[in-house]
C-alpha cells in the first residue's frame, strides 16, 4: 500500500433539513460542494424547529411557533412533570413549617406589643 491511499481526506460537518424540517448533519469531504438546501456553516445556537436551510444559512423558527408545531407532529406527546424525589418533598415541607412558624412568631410578637402598651406599669417591691 502506498502512503497516498492510507491518508485519510478531512471531513467536516455539513447540515441539512430533512423532509420533516429536523436539522440533520453528515460528515462530508472538506471540499464538498453544497447544494442550495445544505450549509458548511455551523447554526448559530440551537434552531428551533422546523428549520430550513436557504442560501448556506440555517433558518430556525420563534419558540411559539416551534411549540405549536410539535404539538401537531404525529408521535408528540405532552411532557408531564417528573415526580419530586423524596428530596424535594422533604424541602418542601420543611419550607411550609417554616413559613407557618414565621407567622406564628409574627403573632406572637403583635401579641407581646398590644400587652406591653395595655398593661400597667407596676414597680417592684420594697
Amino acid at each position: 500500500m502506498d502512503n497516498a491511499q492510507t491518508q485519510k481526506v478531512p471531513q467536516v460537518p455539513m447540515y441539512f433539513a430533512d423532509n420533516h424540517g429536523h436539522l440533520r448533519s453528515k460528515l462530508v469531504p472538506q471540499d464538498y460542494v453544497c447544494q442550495a438546501y445544505e450549509t458548511l456553516e455551523t447554526p448559530a445556537n440551537s434552531p428551533y424547529e422546523p428549520v430550513t436551510v436557504a442560501n448556506g444559512h440555517v433558518t430556525g423558527v420563534t419558540q411559539e411557533e416551534h411549540e405549536a408545531w410539535q404539538k401537531q407532529q404525529p408521535d408528540y406527546v405532552e411532557p408531564t412533570p417528573p415526580e419530586p424525589t423524596d428530596e424535594q418533598k422533604g424541602l418542601t415541607a420543611l419550607a411550609v413549617e417554616n413559613a407557618q412558624l414565621k407567622q406564628q412568631l409574627g403573632q406572637l410578637q403583635q401579641s407581646v406589643t398590644a400587652l406591653a402598651q395595655t398593661a400597667p406599669i407596676t414597680g417592684g417591691s420594697k
